[in-house]
């Protein structure tokens, strides 16, 4: 994700080929992280809070990555 602005800042003016092919890539990419996301809220976390529930050290790992991402 961190190349695609310099992806973006290369295309040549006019070069509609290019920016139609790095607009394509920068859509999936921003659509297979949406996914990712969607995925770890749908089927990771609730495990994650359930397995804290009894699990002193999950607990903290829970409590540190809500903390780092504000989930």
């Amino acid at each position: 994700f961190r190349m695609l602005p310099s992806l973006v800042r290369a295309v040549a003016e006019g070069n509609t080929a290019r920016a139609e092919i790095v607009g394509f890539h920068l859509e999936k990419v921003a659509e297979a992280l949406h996914h990712h996301h969607t995925g770890e809220d749908e089927l990771l976390w609730p495990l994650l809070y359930v397995a804290a529930r009894t699990n002193r050290t999950m607990r903290d790992v829970v409590r540190w990555v809500t903390t780092m991402t504000g989930r």
